[in-house]
């Protein structure tokens, strides 16, 4: 099991959710699909519940404060009034600084981030004081850092090149366990943790002001060469620029581009989540029917594909994003 596995069980949830518009019980969650639902959900107060049930309250915020920044990024002037992620840290304001102070590593990165003011981002008092956020946005060179930053996080993270890797050979010969998951260096994980606040702050600000740039496409388009760890944190940035896609593109962001790079689990993210792609949902499932096609008869792959087949045809959910 990886962080593929859990993002393509999350959306179960993810669907109920937003049927329903009521957050999904714990018991429909368990340990391991808590942070990928996080990512996703609009009920973040119950998701920080369900955290310090399970004692994964660290967890959560971490998943809380790049929402947050996400909104700073995208939504300057409303986003103290209207922000989920903010509203919810600032209710449990206390455990957001012990968090901030204890388990963030910015100095860990610090040499790795565009410019010293990058290190706004991990400070505690960030998110609730709006004058850092304007000092911080309004700086000349923050649309290129962005887009440089990104760019490295594509070459070293999602193609892996320089990304020292284990060598599962040998710990299969040691241990007699051979696990995918181990393929990555245990340092290069701890490298992305401590970077991803600025990966996932840059990508909503690249977006937003600059939706033509190359390397948006190249991060929805593009599998992490590693496998994901569980909870999925480089797939949660490819789900972010598929939607930021479409909504700067249209549906045919999606479409023109099921063949390069999409899996099909993000396909049907992208019918949960918006509108505009529901609609497309013959075009959609021609395509896939095509893909089948060209698959051995009988095959997982091609099973695996009937299955979302099926699922798409029935999929009806009221969507929040449009």
């Amino acid at each position: 099991m990886c962080g593929h596995c859990l993002q393509e069980a999350m959306l179960q949830p993810l669907k109920r959710e937003l049927r329903t518009n009521a957050p999904v019980s714990l018991d429909q969650l368990g340990e391991l699909l808590l942070q990928p639902y996080s990512q996703e959900s609009n009920f973040l107060l119950h998701c920080l519940k369900y955290a310090r049930e399970l004692g994964m309250e660290d967890e959560i915020l971490s998943i809380l404060h790049c929402r947050a920044l996400e909104e700073i990024m995208l939504r300057p002037d409303s986003a103290l009034h209207n922000s989920l992620a903010l509203a919810a840290l600032a209710k449990h304001y206390h455990a957001y600084r012990r968090f901030m102070a204890t388990k963030l590593q910015p100095e860990a990165i610090r040499n790795q981030l565009p410019h010293e003011s990058w290190g706004f981002l991990f400070d505690p008092d960030f998110l609730f004081t709006k004058e850092k956020w304007t000092n911080f946005l309004d700086r000349r060179g923050l649309l290129r850092e962005c887009a440089a930053l990104l760019q490295s996080y594509h070459v070293w993270w999602l193609q892996g090149e320089g990304q020292e890797k284990n060598d599962l050979h040998q710990r299969l010969s040691k241990t007699g366990v051979l696990d995918p998951i181990e393929d990555i260096a245990q340092a290069e994980w701890e490298t992305f943790y401590s970077l991803y606040p600025a990966l996932y702050a840059a990508l909503a600000y690249l977006s937003q002001h600059d939706p033509e740039h190359q390397i948006l496409q190249k991060i929805a388009l593009t599998t992490p060469s590693g496998v994901p760890d569980f909870p999925g944190f480089d797939l949660w940035l490819q789900r972010k620029a598929l939607i930021f896609g479409i909504q700067n593109h249209g549906a045919d962001f999606l479409l023109e581009n099921m063949n390069l790079g999409l899996s099909i689990d993000l396909i049907y993210y992208a019918i949960l989540k918006l509108d505009k792609i529901r609609s497309q949902k013959q075009r959609i499932l021609a395509k896939l029917q095509s893909r089948k096609d060209n698959m051995q008869q009988g095959s997982f792959q091609a099973k695996d594909v009937q299955e979302y087949m099926d699922k798409i045809r029935n999929c009806s959910v009221p969507g929040k994003i449009h």
